[in-house]
């Protein structure tokens, strides 16, 4: 495994990243600050970097430039910086200087993990590191259609048949034509400079990447595993929407649909390699169809037919809160969510979910006499929160429940992106903004950057996290968040805790607890 450098003033969570990089396998050095970091290189050569930004003595910007000015042998080494800083400018200082990644605290060690084992994977090879029985794809390759698929041949032959691709999509020409008129072409050719540019950063030295005659993007990973797949295509996509955001500030002309895929493919020697992208390009439409098809069906087989249960919140005490969640037996909620965040659904068929299960309330008396006297946490998928059309819908589904039903409606936003700072004027354009709102994370990292002031301005009082998540989640970060959220007003929620598991979860000392009784 890696040798790895950590650079971190704060003594605790110092020795915790350490704890966590040694348990799976890496050998690591530590150092308080940029100085003590610089003597380490002298006699060590790690493998990978890790430092803190706001340091004594030296910070990590002034660190970051001693290493690649002074040791020449480390200018390739894979170098991440760490920060608890919120304002997202010093993320682009920071990676405008050069750095490989960037991560912010609280720490998400499970996503900590990952950036290091793609980091070290993306690092250049030095000459006297490689193996002669397996010699790399050429450091210098041919770009050309007819390369780029010898090179893709390559992958194909190193996995017995398998490539990991993503397919990365951006607004169609005819969107565009319709959103800004005359402009469309200018407009185009910006977006699609713009979206290469990121593409292309956070490809490794072997990857292979293709656009179609369509502008979406295709991307053939030739250093990644199957458990990395759809974490890496999710990290790209959400790069590229912030830049598309950033540069047009507008949230229709961002958009990005992403999908990762496992293609079993065969050597393709012909002469003709032009169509060679083609060929992948259907495959993936093909496995895209039939999977999203068939998770359609188990969808709409869920909403329509599964039973529907009233979840009462309970308090730190113990004693019922006057809020309920809305929700599946267990499995089926796994099931939809799982489904749901396994694709890039159009909003007219989540529109649809929504209201068969509004309908379904409506008709179910149990239901409505359990919501007579409590407010309602409802799920609703943020892709519903994104686009005027979108709102438009769900605040009209919204209205007729409330009308119907003696109940307050808690909309909770489930499958939130990693960065939900640069997506607040989705959420402050929800459908019901006078009442109580709640976010969803999987990790504590997706508020990074969010002023916590920000979260009443955008009436959310719930954060939640699932039971399953929380679990696998560093404690020590969490507990630090659900202070944070403690000083700004916003109550922490774990929810769809087992049966038995409710000590497990209070230990986290969170605010409100949901589990079936």
């Amino acid at each position: 495994m890696a040798k790895i450098l950590i650079v971190e003033d704060e003594r605790d969570l110092r020795e915790l990243i350490v704890l966590e990089l040694e348990e799976v396998g890496h050998t690591t050095f530590e150092a308080e600050n940029g100085q003590q970091g610089l003597e380490i290189l002298t006699h060590q050569s790690p493998d990978l970097i890790l430092s803190d930004i706001t340091m004594p003595v030296m910070n990590g910007y002034q660190f970051y430039r001693s290493v690649k000015e002074e040791y020449p042998e480390h200018s390739h080494t894979p170098f991440i910086l760490l920060t608890a800083l919120s304002d997202r400018q010093d993320e682009l200082k920071g990676l405008r200087l050069g750095v490989d990644d960037y991560l912010t605290k609280p720490i998400d060690f499970e996503l900590l993990t990952i950036r290091v084992e793609a980091s070290l994977r993306r690092a250049v090879v030095r000459p006297d590191q490689i193996a002669p029985a397996t010699p790399p794809l050429d450091s210098n390759p041919d770009t050309t259609n007819e390369g780029k698929a010898a090179r893709v041949n390559e992958m194909i032959a190193l996995n017995d048949g398998r490539l990991l691709t993503g397919k990365f999509e951006t607004i169609s020409l005819d969107a565009i034509r319709d959103r800004v008129g005359d402009r469309w072409s200018a407009m185009s050719q910006r977006i699609l400079t713009s979206a290469e540019a990121v593409v292309t950063s956070h490809l490794g030295p072997k990857d292979v990447y293709h656009i179609t005659a369509k502008q979406d993007f295709i991307v053939c990973f030739a250093d990644i595993s199957d458990d990395e797949i759809n974490a890496r295509v999710s990290h790209i996509r959400d790069a590229v929407w912030d830049k598309l955001f950033d540069e047009t500030d507008n949230e229709e002309l961002a958009q990005v649909d992403a999908h990762a895929h496992t293609l079993s493919l065969e050597i393709d020697d012909s002469e003709d390699q032009d169509d060679r992208f083609h060929g992948i390009d259907q495959l993936i439409e093909q496995q895209k169809t039939v999977s999203q098809q068939t998770s359609q069906r188990k969808l709409h087989q869920v909403y329509h037919y599964e039973n529907l249960f009233a979840v009462t919140l309970m308090n730190a005490s113990g004693s019922p809160s006057k809020i309920k969640m809305l929700t599946f037996e267990q499995k089926f909620a796994d099931l939809t969510r799982d489904l749901l965040r396994g694709g890039r659904w159009p909003n007219a068929f989540l529109l649809d979910l929504q209201k068969i299960l509004f309908q379904r309330l409506l008709e179910n008396r149990t239901l409505q006499e359990a919501f007579s006297h409590a407010a309602m946490l409802l799920p609703i998928n943020f892709t519903m929160s994104k686009g005027e059309e979108a709102r438009k819908g769900l605040t009209t589904l919204c209205h007729d429940l409330e009308n119907n039903m003696d109940t307050d409606l808690l909309i909770d936003i489930v499958d939130t992106p990693d960065r939900i700072k640069t997506q607040k004027k989705s959420l402050m354009a929800l459908p019901v903004g006078r009442k109580v709102q709640s976010l969803e994370l999987r990790r504590t990292a997706q508020i990074d950057g969010l002023e916590l002031g920000e979260l009443r301005q955008l009436g959310v009082a719930l954060i939640s996290m699932r039971y399953d998540d929380v679990i696998n989640h560093d404690e020590l970060s969490l507990r630090h968040l659900i202070k944070m959220l403690e000083q700004a007003g916003t109550k922490f929620l774990i929810k769809e805790i087992p049966e038995g598991k409710l000590y497990e979860a209070q230990i986290r000392k969170a605010h409100l607890y949901a589990m079936r009784t």
